[in-house]
């Protein structure tokens, strides 16, 4: 795992880079589309997802492989907290999944597919607010390595 998935403030600046740059292009998506330029609509949509898979939900994918784990190892009073994180990733997933899909059938920026990339943004803002508060703020790479109990530290 790299320093940065433990350390709760570089991790909180991943989160706000990444919602800058997914609020930019669905900026730049709505000016398109807003102007009726379908051709360069799709080509921000299409840039778009690519963005979400690569900044958002790799991203999500280290939480889950690396952080959450350890985290629910040494803090398992956060069990809810990393399930119901991990759910709003799986719902990331899905709507981007939905979102590409749209794109593919229709071939064009639908309305459809305008609202899931919106539904990501919101969801992508409430998640990273709900972690930073819930999780973030107690957890450094530090802590993660420290004993939790006592009895742990005395070497039992």
């Amino acid at each position: 795992m790299g320093p940065s998935l433990a350390d709760g403030e570089v991790h909180g600046d991943i989160h706000s880079a990444a919602r800058s740059e997914m609020e930019a292009g669905m900026e730049l998506l709505c000016t398109a589309v807003h102007q009726l330029e379908e051709a360069t609509s799709l080509w921000i949509a299409r840039a778009l997802a690519e963005g979400w898979r690569q900044r958002v939900l790799t991203h999500a994918q280290a939480e889950e492989e690396d952080l959450f784990p350890l985290v629910g190892a040494r803090y398992p009073e956060h069990a809810a907290t990393l399930a119901a994180l991990t759910r709003d990733h799986e719902l990331m997933r899905l709507l981007l999944e939905e979102a590409e899909h749209e794109l593919d059938v229709q071939g064009k920026v639908t309305p459809g597919a305008l609202d899931r990339f919106s539904a990501l943004l919101h969801l992508q803002r409430l998640h990273s607010s709900y972690e930073e508060q819930s999780l973030l703020e107690h957890i450094s790479a530090a802590a993660l390595r420290a004993p939790h109990a006592p009895e742990e530290a005395g070497g039992r």
